[in-house]
Order: C-alpha cells, then sequence, then structure tokens
C-alpha cells in the first residue's frame, strides 16, 4: 500500500499507483495460474539460463536480458566452486 509510504516515496502520484497495481496483479496472478503475467504488463517470457529474461518492475515495466550480468559473472568467478556457477544447473 503506498498510500502509507509516502514518508519514504514521496507523493504518490498516477505512475506510482500504475506500478503498485502491475505488481500486486502479477502476485495475484501468480498465486491464481502460476504465472506472473497480466494484461497489465509487457510479455513476460519464464526465465531460461540462456536468456535471463527478468521484469523489471518500475514505471514503464519492461523485461529486460541478464540485466545484472557483469554482476553476476564477477560472483561467479570468486564463487567457492572455483568459476562454476553457485546455483545448481546453470553451469
Amino acid at each position: 500500500n503506498i498510500e502509507v509510504s509516502e514518508s519514504m516515496v514521496g507523493p504518490v502520484n498516477a505512475g506510482m499507483r500504475k506500478l503498485e497495481a502491475d505488481s500486486a496483479g502479477a502476485w495475484a496472478a501468480m498465486a491464481r495460474s502460476g504465472k506472473p503475467h497480466h494484461k497489465g504488463l509487457p510479455n513476460w517470457p519464464p526465465y531460461t539460463p540462456e536468456k535471463r529474461e527478468v521484469m523489471i518492475l518500475d514505471a514503464p515495466c519492461r523485461v529486460e536480458n541478464d540485466p545484472t550480468g557483469e554482476v553476476r559473472k564477477i560472483l561467479e568467478k570468486r564463487s567457492p566452486a572455483g568459476g562454476t556457477s553457485p546455483v545448481p544447473g546453470n553451469d
């Protein structure tokens, strides 16, 4: 509820209300169907290790491929497994 967050985010505007509705809609869609996509969002493809597509919940919402790829690659190099992915199956 953004109404109680004004002290942290500033005055509520139309863009913030849309973001609130989009993110709440994604949670509701996920609970209903197991998929977070709904008509208020751009197409939200399933995540794959090859493309690493993620939804950026912002104003406007958008899909980006591997948005933190540089950080991920650094962390993978520094993992205790000697450069392999710390997440099984994401090698």
